[in-house]
């Protein structure tokens, strides 16, 4: 193939597209110097998980009455993640343990967070899980293996379901996040909380392109559990530790708003 490219690449009208689901082998055959086809790929095009509107896309072929639920469920069992859609989508078992090995070994799926405007030496750090579908993996199927390997899945299926509103709800607020992120009207996007005790902890602090302007954001999967004095009191907090000068929008994002 190396012989036959490098003879008839320039003559040739045509585009040699080559895609692979695995990117490590795709990173070998065209970036190591050892491999035939090193240094023969013009462009390298690395796909990311899909934006929430292809997934509202999604959900609506494959269900056109799905609700908001739905659609977190979705988004916190896959992250956007093509491969991971199909396989949520066609109602495949999720039984790849060979595919968590390799994500782990070959992807950096731990990310480091600290509260919004934090310097870098900050101690207020937190790591978390960034795939979504490793992160449920690893919340269930690892932790509760011993039920898998005496085929307890009806058990496991129990304490999923029991589980799945905290969960999900904690993924609510990534999905709002992203959802921040893709209108393109802030600056920067995070949450804060205080290094001792995560004190004042306020889901999402986003702070507009305009000068000075700021949302603060409590993410509940129901608005009716929202506490808005709460949220009143740690954005005061906040605004006097660290942001004195800005204009606060306080705001309830629930599964209403997605």
């Amino acid at each position: 193939m190396q012989n036959i490219w490098d003879t008839y690449r320039k003559n040739s009208k045509m585009n040699l597209i080559v895609s692979g689901s695995v990117y490590s082998l795709m990173q070998k055959i065209f970036q190591n110097n050892k491999e035939p086809l090193f240094g023969r790929a013009d462009n390298i095009i690395k796909l990311s998980a899909f934006d929430l509107t292809t997934l509202k896309e999604i959900m609506r072929d494959n269900n056109p009455n799905y609700t908001n639920d739905d659609l977190l469920a979705l988004y916190t069992f896959t992250g956007g993640v093509p491969k991971y859609v199909e396989l949520f989508c066609d109602n495949i078992t999720l039984s790849i343990c060979g595919q968590i090995k390799r994500l782990i070994e070959d992807y950096n799926i731990i990310v480091r967070q600290r509260p919004i405007l934090a310097k870098e030496g900050s101690q207020a750090v937190r790591y978390e899980i960034q795939d979504n579908f490793i992160r449920f993996w690893f919340n269930y199927f690892d932790r509760y293996r011993s039920l898998i390997e005496i085929k307890n899945f009806v058990g496991l299926q129990a304490i999923i379901k029991a589980n799945y509103s905290t969960y999900s709800g904690i993924m609510l607020e990534r999905y709002f996040k992203q959802q921040f992120a893709e209108s393109f009207q802030y600056r920067a996007i995070g949450s804060w909380w205080e290094p001792r005790g995560n004190q004042n902890e306020i889901d999402i602090v986003a702070l507009k392109l305009e000068k000075n302007q700021a949302v603060a954001a409590e993410v509940k999967r129901q608005k009716k559990n929202f506490k808005p004095e709460l949220l009143t009191a740690k954005v005061e907090h906040l605004r006097n530790k660290l942001l004195p000068k800005f204009q606060f929008d306080l705001v309830c994002l629930s599964l209403e708003d997605m």
